[in-house]
């Protein structure tokens, strides 16, 4: 298995790691606020556009997001894993639900 990153072992936000400035932080809560999307459980119209768009941004190709992580000073492939994480998370929850 994979070596968990600090954000996912201690099941955090990049938002919550320490940052140099407010800006830097803002920066993270956009990260954070992909990642959530990305696990939405809603069904409405707009949630799932929200979801298939931070789906698409949140990748390595994106030059966006790869500019905003530098900014945020967050690793991008950290990103992902979070991204991916989370997803796999929230597919073993719904399958125990079934």
């Amino acid at each position: 298995m994979a070596k968990k990153c600090k954000i996912i072992k201690n099941n955090l936000c990049f938002s919550q790691v320490n940052a140099r400035n407010p800006a830097q932080t803002l920066l993270r809560c956009v990260i954070d606020q992909a990642i959530a999307d990305c696990v939405s459980k809603s069904k409405r119209c707009d949630a799932m556009k929200l979801k298939k768009d931070a789906e698409d941004w949140i990748s390595l190709d994106s030059q966006e997001f790869l500019c905003l992580c530098e900014l945020a000073e967050v690793n991008p492939k950290e990103v992902i894993l979070l991204k991916t994480y989370k997803q796999q998370k929230r597919q073993r929850n719904l399958a125990s639900l079934r």
